[in-house]
């Protein structure tokens, strides 16, 4: 047996674990790759009215697809479409990468070059069966410039992004660097998108022309002051997270690591508004400048000033906070969507609505622009990110340990919450229920309630561990409620407490009090829960 060769020893186990890592790796690349590749094919034919037809006259049709003059209004989905082949050919170059004899890798390359050439002609040849999706030679060349790019981008920072997230996954301080590096790059390509840049003089004399630009201000940006603010608070919110990150990049004891942060926000703000000023979709401001010096000196003070042993001690206090944030959050993910202002329809006319509503995951999303496209959805994520944090919270108020991947349940309750919303914009009129905005919710969940056990994790001093950061819990705690998390019962009382938004929010009596008494009556009710007996009674006659 191989057990008893006397050189078989610890370097053949760890080469062995290598080799796991290795395919385990590769494995993920091939899903990532294959999902990629699921999602262009639906993304390409959405949405997805199937017309058939003969199969000469579409073959015909396809060979006569014409080069079109596209102006810098169609440059957007020109770009689009370049951007949709870029992640197939990185993924599968980085599936076939090995290493090999120059040629090999070059035919490797190559085989892939071809199939993703193959697929851009196999699904831009079905469009002619899915109106109203067209072909064009446009479309062709730039989904083929693409999938080239995408290989470019393997063969020049392949490796170098490889290490970027083997860094994040090892924790310690590459990692937060690491991050840093990735939060960066991430932010600017979501700045920049969708990169529809002007491409001559003439085109660019139209953003003089226009109010998208400002020194201080830009006109188009700024209508009314409460949107005005909220996009401002957006901008700052937006890089806090990436302050954070320097601050723990830096360390606490930095010096000049708000000057650094300052300065980083301006440059950081200065690329992205001049590049916006050269983008026939985007708005250029210079107070956009101070936001984001703003927001990275901001989340470096948080970093310097936060203890994780403040959260520790405050951790008896955390239940109660988050339960007492969900009211708030209720009324104001209500407010945003636009259910407390505004008329109300009847059950009939909702009826019909509801039976207009596509059920097709972003099917929206395929007749708007693809700025707008963008917005909703960040504007989406944004919303249910609380969820993600406020389910972190209460798991680590509830057991201290942050080693579960429990993102089912953020996930399951964002959904639920989107549902809702979703749910209420049948009343109200020139709303329409997007269902999409349920996956968008649960994933933005899911994906808050990681990110921030991650921070957390880097956070933790080594004393916690390298593979966990589960605090010892030596003596058992005393919370405010004793009973297990458990999703129904929390699922049934978000479901309890948005009928009663809505009931408020359409109630006759004026003013706010009511909605005051009901929540300080719930309060009661939650401290103590005799008190709901009142309640009840008042409820049988209905």
């Amino acid at each position: 047996m191989r057990a008893a060769d006397p050189d078989f020893g610890l370097g053949d186990i760890l080469n062995g674990r290598g080799d796991i890592e290795k395919r385990a790796g590769r494995n993920a690349l091939l899903l990532s790759a294959g999902c990629w590749l699921l999602f262009i094919v639906y993304g390409s034919l959405v949405p997805l009215d199937f017309n058939p037809r003969p199969l000469d006259a579409a073959w015909r049709d396809f060979l006569g697809a014409r080069y079109l003059v596209l102006g810098v209004e169609s440059r957007a989905d020109w770009v689009a479409n370049l951007l949709l082949y870029m992640p197939l050919g990185y993924l599968l170059s980085a599936v076939t990468a090995v290493q090999r004899r120059p040629a090999a890798q070059l035919l490797r390359y190559g085989g892939v070059f071809l199939a993703c050439a193959a697929l851009v002609l196999g699904v831009e040849f079905t469009q002619l069966f899915f109106p109203p999706r067209t072909v064009s030679i446009n479309d062709i060349g730039a989904e083929i410039v693409g999938s080239a790019l995408g290989i470019a981008v393997w063969l020049v920072w392949g490796q170098r992004l490889a290490g970027l997230w083997s860094e994040m996954e090892r924790g310690g301080p590459s990692a937060i660097r690491a991050a840093v590096v990735v939060y960066v790059l991430a932010y600017l390509t979501l700045s920049l998108f969708p990169f529809d840049f002007y491409i001559s003089a003439q085109e660019l004399s139209r953003k003089f022309a226009a109010d998208g630009y400002g020194l201080l201000m830009a006109p188009a940006a700024c209508g009314r002051l409460p949107v005005c603010l909220s996009k401002l608070g957006a901008e700052v919110v937006a890089v806090v997270p990436l302050g954070i990150l320097l601050g723990m990049a830096l360390g606490r004891t930095a010096s000049g690591a708000y000057a650094i942060a300052a300065g980083g926000g301006l440059a950081l703000g200065l690329v992205i508004e001049a590049g916006q000023f050269f983008i026939a979709s985007g708005i250029s401001q210079g107070v956009s400048l101070l936001t984001r010096a703003a927001g990275l000196a901001l989340g470096v003070a948080l970093h310097r000033r936060a203890r994780l042993e403040w959260l520790r001690a405050l951790q008896p206090l955390i239940l109660p906070a988050v339960l007492a944030a969900c009211l708030p959050y209720l009324f104001a993910l209500l407010w945003y969507n636009g259910i407390l202002h505004g008329g109300r329809v009847g059950l009939a006319e909702a009826r019909e609505n509801l039976s207009q509503v596509h059920w097709l995951p972003f099917y929206y999303h395929y007749f708007t622009s693809e700025t707008a496209a963008l917005v909703s959805v960040a504007a989406n994520v944004a919303m249910y990110v609380p969820v993600g944090v406020g389910c972190w919270l209460w798991r680590y108020a509830r057991t201290g340990s942050m080693v579960s991947n429990a993102v089912a349940i953020p996930a399951g309750i964002a959904a639920v919450l989107a549902g809702i919303t979703e749910g209420c914009k049948l009343f109200v009129p020139d709303k329409h229920p997007d269902p999409t905005n349920l996956l968008i919710a649960a994933a933005s969940a899911a994906l808050a309630y990681l990110v921030v056990r991650q921070l957390y994790r880097w956070s933790a001093p080594p004393a916690a561990g390298s593979i966990s950061v589960e605090r010892p819990r030596a003596e058992p705690r005393q919370l405010p409620v004793g009973s297990p998390l458990r999703v129904v019962p929390l699922i049934a009382a978000l479901l309890l407490l948005s009928a009663v938004g809505i009931a408020l929010a359409g109630y006759p009596l004026p003013g706010p009090w009511l909605g005051i008494a009901l929540a300080g009556y719930g309060l009661l009710i939650w401290r103590w829960p005799s008190l709901a007996l009142p309640g009840t009674l008042a409820l049988l006659p209905l």
